[in-house]
């Protein structure tokens, strides 16, 4: 399975996350401590770093919620990588 083929749903999943707490790309950028463009470029399916992403769901409050970890674009990312041994689900 190809990069995009997993950044994309979980861009689609953050964004998602976003708009259900009303927040602006901006507002999430400034609470995760990342630009804005970089908020867009996740959603957006583009090239990230884990690091924005862990920043970008511990701003949402979803780093340690079971349900945003255990969801289709999260095991897709725990299938294709080690990003399991890292998820704090995985000690459980």
């Amino acid at each position: 399975m190809s990069d995009d083929m997993i950044i994309q749903p979980i861009g689609e999943c953050v964004r998602s996350l976003r708009l259900e707490r009303n927040m602006t790309q901006e507002e999430l950028g400034e609470r995760a401590g990342v630009h804005s463009m970089t908020v867009r470029d996740l959603e957006l399916g583009k090239r990230s770093t884990l690091l924005t992403l862990i920043q970008d769901l511990r701003s949402l409050d979803e780093w340690n919620n079971s349900r945003t970890i255990e969801s289709e674009p999260f095991s897709i990312l725990r299938r294709e990588t080690r990003w399991a041994q890292m998820s704090p689900t995985s000690s459980q």
